[in-house]
C-alpha cells in the first residue's frame, strides 16, 4: 500500500490534469493533408473582399452563425458557431491570403470554448464553412478548389 501522501498526490494529479483540461480545448483546421476536399485551404480565384463578402452572404440570418468580425484590410474573418442543442460556442477564424494567379487561399481554424473533446464538432464547423463556400463561389461562377498537397499555392 503506497504511502497516504503518494495517494493524495496521485489524486491532486487528477484534478490538477482534469482542471487544465478545461483550458486545452478541442479544435480543427483546414489542412493540406487529407483526403476530404472540405477539410483543405482553398484556392479561390477572388480578392480578399469578396471572400469576406461571400461569408457576410451565406452566414446571413443564419441563428448558428455569428459573425464577430470581418476584416478585409487583415484578411481575417472571425466566427462563432452554435452547436444545435445545447448552444456551445465554437471561435472560427478564417485566413484570407493573396496567392499565385491572382487567387487568394483561404484557411480556417474552429476551436471549442470548452472541453477537450468535440465530438466532430470543430470538424463539421469547418466543413460547413467550405461547403456553403463552395455553393456560393459555383453559383457566381468564380474558380475555386482546394488547394494542392504542398505549400506551392503562396506566392
Amino acid at each position: 500500500m503506497p504511502p497516504p501522501t503518494d495517494r493524495l498526490g496521485s489524486r491532486l494529479g487528477v484534478l490538477a490534469s482534469t482542471f487544465l483540461g478545461l483550458f486545452a480545448c478541442a479544435s480543427a483546421e483546414l489542412r493540406t493533408e487529407g483526403d476530404d476536399p472540405h477539410l483543405r485551404p482553398w484556392l479561390v480565384e477572388s480578392s480578399v473582399d469578396e471572400v469576406v463578402r461571400a461569408l457576410a452572404v451565406i452566414l446571413e440570418g443564419d441563428p448558428d452563425w455569428r459573425i464577430k468580425d470581418l476584416s478585409p484590410a487583415a484578411g481575417e474573418a472571425r466566427l462563432v458557431h452554435y452547436t444545435k442543442r445545447i448552444r456551445f460556442a465554437d471561435d472560427v477564424v478564417l485566413k484570407i491570403e493573396p496567392a499565385t494567379g491572382g487567387r487568394v487561399l483561404v484557411t480556417a481554424r474552429s476551436r471549442s470554448r470548452i472541453g477537450i473533446e468535440d465530438f466532430g464538432q470543430n470538424k463539421r464547423n469547418l466543413k460547413d464553412l467550405v461547403q456553403r463556400l463552395a455553393k456560393y463561389w459555383a453559383e457566381k461562377g468564380v474558380a475555386a478548389e482546394p488547394a494542392p498537397p504542398s505549400g506551392a499555392a503562396r506566392s
